[in-house]
């Protein structure tokens, strides 16, 4: 068993008693300081990802040779948030839609469109503040115009949970109303927010 990274042998070798997650723990430990991240872990033939991954952190690195490739992480993480605005340009077109589709009471289309807005707003949220904390930025200094990360994520979360008390409450005319009315103004403090720490990720690579 060999462990490589990007195509070379480590040296020295870990012990063969270790897990997968303590090998990826220390490799990932040192390509921190040159500023790059893991982001593909291969045994043998077979790429890891996702639950399959998981479930083989705590198992031991056993015979088969193990292949870690990386990236610049600051790279890594302005392409990242560049597709999470393309995200938000979809979350911003199903609204539209969504609010359509309620005043024209097509209840059932509305609220798949509903479910795809939703979704694509977990995922931009998830998406941002993975990328602040990889990027090791402190949450409570990134604002842009004035407004912090914080306090926009938890803006976030009221209007989501507007959208989830008026659906319950099967107020249709309001929640097209928001969705129309408010939801944009939310898709635009997000993208400044984002273009606010694409800028703040590009000046620490200068």
């Amino acid at each position: 068993m060999t462990i490589h990274v990007d195509d070379k042998a480590l040296s020295p070798q870990p012990k063969k008693d270790q897990t997968l997650g303590q090998v990826i723990e220390t490799v990932g430990k040192g390509l921190s300081r040159s500023g790059r991240i893991i982001v593909e872990v291969r045994r043998g033939e077979e790429s890891l990802t996702g639950k399959g991954l998981e479930t083989q952190m705590s198992a031991p690195t056993g015979d088969e040779d193990i292949h870690l490739v990386s990236a610049p992480r600051d790279e890594l993480i302005s392409q990242t948030l560049d597709m999470v605005r393309s995200r938000l340009t979809d979350a911003n077109n199903l609204q539209a839609d969504a609010a359509r589709l309620l005043q024209q009471d097509q209840l059932q289309q509305a609220m798949q469109a509903i479910s795809s807005v939703l979704e694509a707003w977990t995922q931009v949220q998830q998406a941002v503040l993975q990328s602040v904390h990889l990027a090791s930025l402190p949450l409570e200094h990134i604002e842009a115009d004035g407004e912090k990360l914080e306090e926009l994520a938890n803006a976030l979360i009221d209007q989501l949970k507007q959208v989830r008390d008026l659906l319950k409450a099967g107020d249709t005319v309001a929640l097209a109303d928001a969705l129309q009315y408010e939801w944009p103004t939310m898709t635009q403090r997000w993208d400044r927010m984002i273009g606010a720490i694409i800028t703040t990720v590009q000046k620490s690579q200068a």
